[in-house]
């Protein structure tokens, strides 16, 4: 019997550390599933422009596929090739305005402590740069890591849009081998519909940060307000996360227009609002159509929690798997819960 227990005890004390060896696991391996995921977002989200090709142009399969990866490609080279030396050059050019910044800011505050305080924040800066190498190396570290990850993250995409498809059609497959066409025809019709909210979520996103960027860029150059293409790619990534990406980018603008007169910045700063406007009562319910039902509430809880669990990936992935959840619904929660009532027992 004490030989029982302890072989009880030890299988238990097993079972607790398989447990935990997989939560550690799982834990490790969280930012890279999130990195697969955007990968897998992207990959099916281009897929029905091959569908398109294929459909409409009469495109062969193989040459669908490669006018994609090519058109991708050129964007990846337009943006690093034209539009990063441009950024860049912005950038240097507003570091070295920064003491006029500081002035037109100073100048412009009543409050003494206030002003003092943004003295010494803008005074920290080319002290900062100057006197730490180190964080001059790690900036370039992080770049190169970015960049290394947004090759990869291309790459990766382009891999699932070639072979995402047949990876589907094999899982597919298996199902046949058991005899389980009901759940295949429910696997088909949810991979369907979900497709159709990615596409509409990279397709939305995709016009909505072009919109931005534009029309950013027009504002700022019209206003005279310093680096016009800098503020126009922030608010462009920045319109990617909603709610807290736009307010983001709108202080970042607003703190820049200030530089040039407190006038600007109220002008910018009701352009702005004024774009959000046409972005999210013009553009968006006729880009996203009735694909992604959601609510702004349920939009900023999402971004919320995607964020805390996930970082910047968490955001950007929450709210297609938020579209998509009510699909998975329709085609396997509410079946089960109906066909539950009908087989229930009725009380005497």
């Amino acid at each position: 019997m004490d030989q029982l227990t302890k072989l009880t005890g030890f299988r238990s004390l097993f079972r607790v550390a398989i447990v935990v060896a997989i939560c550690s696991i799982i834990a490790k391996l969280f930012p890279l599933v999130l990195f697969l995921l955007i990968s897998i977002l992207v990959g099916v989200g281009l897929s029905p422009l091959v569908d398109f090709l294929q459909k409409k142009l009469h495109f062969a399969k193989w040459l669908a596929h490669t006018t994609i990866m090519l058109i991708v490609l050129f964007f990846v080279f337009a943006l690093f090739f034209f539009l990063v030396p441009s950024l860049v050059n912005q950038l240097l050019g507003f570091t070295q305005h920064i003491p006029e910044y500081r002035k037109t800011l100073e100048d412009s505050i009543l409050s003494d402590d206030l002003r003092i305080l943004i003295h010494n924040d803008f005074n920290k800066v080319p002290d900062q740069i100057g006197s730490m190498p180190e964080k001059v190396a790690m900036i370039g570290t992080t770049t190169v890591h970015a960049l290394y990850r947004f090759i990869l993250l291309v790459i990766l995409s382009l891999y699932f849009l070639i072979d995402g498809d047949r990876a589907y059609q094999a899982i597919l497959k298996e199902f046949d081998k058991y005899g389980m066409l009901e759940t295949k025809q429910k696997l088909m019709k949810t991979g369907h519909e979900i497709r159709r909210v990615i596409f509409s979520y990279a397709t939305g996103q995709m016009i909505t940060c072009s919109f931005v960027a534009i029309y950013v860029y027009a504002v700022t150059r019209i206003l005279q307000v310093p680096g016009a293409l800098t503020l126009a790619a922030i608010a462009a990534i920045c319109d990617l996360i909603p709610v807290i990406g736009f307010i983001t980018s709108l202080a970042i603008a607003a703190l820049v227009a200030y530089t040039v007169s407190p006038a600007t910045s109220l002008i910018l700063v009701s352009l702005y609002l004024l774009c959000s406007l046409l972005e999210n009562y013009l553009i968006i319910p006729r880009v996203y159509g009735h694909t992604m039902k959601l609510s702004r509430l349920v939009v900023l809880l999402s971004i919320l929690i995607g964020g805390e669990l996930g970082g910047i990936e968490g955001m950007l992935l929450v709210l297609p798997i938020a579209g998509s959840w009510r699909i998975i619904e329709q085609y396997w929660i509410e079946p089960n819960v109906k066909r539950g009532q009908t087989t229930s027992v009725p009380l005497p």
